[in-house]
């Protein structure tokens, strides 16, 4: 039995229907897919985090055509539940340092694929990812810094972080807390709104430039990440250390080991690379190490949010295979006519959103 023949059948069980509402411009890609086939010959290796609407995606991958690999390269109770129905429908999850051997193309996430074996081009989605990528010799397209990502971290990654705090710490509500986050880009802007609304109270820690100028523009306290007596301060009186710079050993550089022991904050990341260092072990930090907090939940991400980045995701791979000549090796950014596209139909599908929120600065205070 083929992948397409078995995700077929795993997408018409109530159990996966339940999980994969709320896709609409994934079902508008599949309805092209199916007809174009722009992937059909082509082997291609799976790198999202094992859950339901990321199988989603990569069932309409199948339908354009490819053989899909997948491995679990986010391990969690979650993603080996997953991995065990995909296992019942025929469809093998292999070791990760196996799959990248099976194909040419991956559709990466934080670079978790590219690190075991580099491929012949990849699709990646984060920040972290395209730091690594932007220095190989493959082609790579990436969405991270296409306007569309912008929806995913905005609206997004901060619930599905509220949610998974609530999972993982219920004993520990958040109304009232004190939270000293790392960062203020895409993810940090969302997060910290998200935790506004949840009676929160956040001081951004960033250097200096339009991040931090905007944090203050938006009515979050600031500091400096060289102001070393108001950071120890701050750390001092915080409940909560968040990490969501996306950069390695980002907390790490700014912040001695001896301030984070000193109050015994609860350390959060909602970055898939370690921003806390090798001096903190794994077990210190919310959810361990390795995998953003929100990743421990059966959807990180509400569908509605993560419709556009994973299908931007798919466009990108398409832009690929598809790229010949016009793209260069190393980094290239999903193209305008694809970003311009997913954003109109998202914005047609959910138009009660408060779209503009996540693309103007809003002055508060």
């Amino acid at each position: 039995m083929s992948i397409f023949t078995s995700l077929a059948s795993l997408s018409r069980s109530p159990n996966y229907q339940t999980r994969t509402c709320d896709l609409p411009l994934l079902n508008e890609l599949a309805i092209r897919y199916a007809d174009e086939r722009p992937f059909a010959g082509l082997r291609v290796v799976w790198g999202h985090v094992l859950v339901f609407n990321s199988i989603a995606a990569a069932h309409v991958l199948a339908i354009g055509g490819a053989e899909v690999t997948f491995c679990d390269p986010f391990p969690s109770p979650v993603t080996q539940q997953v991995a065990q129905q995909l296992g019942a429908c025929g469809i093998p999850v292999l070791p990760i340092e196996e799959a990248v051997y099976t194909a040419d193309l991956f559709l990466d996430v934080t670079a978790v694929l590219g690190k075991h074996r580099l491929p012949i081009g990849a699709a990646e989605i984060s920040r972290s990812g395209d730091l690594f990528y932007e220095n190989q010799a493959c082609v790579t397209v990436s969405i991270d810094g296409a306007q569309v990502k912008k929806i995913e971290c905005f609206f997004g990654t901060g619930d599905g972080m509220v949610r998974a705090w609530q999972l993982l710490n219920p004993s520990m509500p958040l109304a009232g807390l004190q939270v000293v986050q790392f960062g203020y880009g895409k993810v940090g802007r969302g997060v910290a709104w998200r935790l506004r609304q949840e009676e929160v109270r956040v001081t951004v820690v960033e250097l200096p430039g339009m991040n931090r100028d905007l944090a203050i523009l938006e009515g979050f306290d600031t500091v400096l990440a060289s102001e070393d007596l108001i950071l120890e301060t701050s750390i001092a009186k915080a409940d909560v250390i968040l990490a969501a710079t996306g950069v390695p050993n980002a907390v790490a550089h700014s912040v001695p080991v001896a301030w984070l022991n000193s109050s015994q904050p609860v350390l959060v990341s909602i970055s898939a690379v370690d921003e806390f260092g090798d001096e903190i072990p794994s077990e210190r930090i919310l959810g361990g190490k390795g995998k953003p907090l929100n990743f421990h939940l059966e959807s990180p991400t509400a569908n509605r949010y993560v419709d556009p980045s994973l299908t931007g995701h798919l466009l990108a791979l398409e832009e690929v295979v598809r790229g010949g000549t016009a793209l260069k090796p190393g980094l290239n950014l999903l193209s305008e006519e694809s970003d311009l596209w997913l954003l109109s139909r998202w914005r047609h599908h959910w138009p009660n959103e408060d779209f503009d929120s996540a693309f103007q600065p809003k002055q508060v205070g």
